[in-house]
């Protein structure tokens, strides 16, 4: 949930309790009577008497008979708050102590857009439900198909538009959209690679390649990415400098380091 949408629910929880009915009041006192009873009965009485207590405990919550009048929704952006209504099933006007929060939010995070949901009731009439939606971190083409991935390598979405999809590193290869993550932070700290990322290319299940927005391929070993990348970084500006497109093999380091100039 972002800042202003946390900023909206404290602001919108505390207009609620400023506003807490009498009858609200007086069912809270009585929750709390019978609880302490309840625990007492327990303690000291036979079984029939617990369950006579249990039943007066329901008896209750029956006679405050709240309905939902509103269902707030907070944190959306990609999914209408129409479509996360429908996803959770409830409804306006069902009894609000009756609902299945936890159904409501299994049902909503079955969307591939949401990452995580959490269901409330704020009595006597209202329903809150904040959403965490997922953060697309690269386009993964996979044969003639290309989809929107999470950083754990969940589709979420299929592009079919570049314009979609052009503030995206892209990543190809067999099992990429697993493993683009892990080569990502091991880059992360070096800023004229991380920032320069167009495109990832996972070989064989074992290494990557990686193209710059400069036009720079590197060819990454299987292990010492960060010892590979420090290399690089140091290096950097002079090979930019020297050559428009050229493959930096790093394959071989600390042994060799082998410089292709492409025409």
């Amino acid at each position: 949930m972002n800042s202003r949408n946390t900023h909206l629910y404290k602001k919108y929880r505390k207009k609620v309790k400023r506003k807490l009915p009498p009858v609200l009041v007086q069912l809270c006192k009585n929750m709390i009577a019978l609880t302490v009873l309840f625990i007492i009965a327990v303690i000291i009485f036979p079984t029939h008497l617990v369950s006579s207590i249990t039943d007066v405990y329901k008896q209750q919550l029956e006679r405050f008979d709240f309905r939902v009048a509103a269902i707030k929704v907070l944190g959306n952006d990609r999914v209408s708050e129409e479509k996360i209504i429908s996803l959770s099933g409830i409804k306006t006007n069902e009894q609000i102590l009756h609902l299945d929060l936890a159904e409501a939010k299994n049902k909503i995070e079955q969307e591939l857009w949401i990452e995580s949901v959490i269901v409330e009731r704020v009595l006597p009439e209202t329903i809150i439900i904040s959403v965490k939606e997922e953060s697309p971190q690269a386009l993964y083409i996979e044969g003639a198909k290309r989809y929107l991935i999470n950083r754990n390598g969940k589709k979420l979405q299929e592009v079919f538009k570049d314009l979609d999809a052009q503030d995206y590193v892209r990543v190809t290869g067999k099992g990429a959209n697993l493993n683009f993550e892990v080569v990502m932070q091991e880059l992360y700290n070096f800023t004229n690679i991380h920032k320069q990322i167009e495109s990832l290319h996972y070989i064989d299940g074992r290494r990557w390649d990686v193209k710059l927005k400069n036009n720079i391929i590197i060819k990454l070993p299987e292990t010492n990415i960060y010892e590979a990348a420090a290399l690089f970084e140091e290096n950097f500006g002079k090979i930019s400098k020297l050559y428009k497109t050229c493959v930096v093999d790093l394959r071989l380091i600390p042994d060799k380091i082998y410089l292709k100039v492409i025409n």
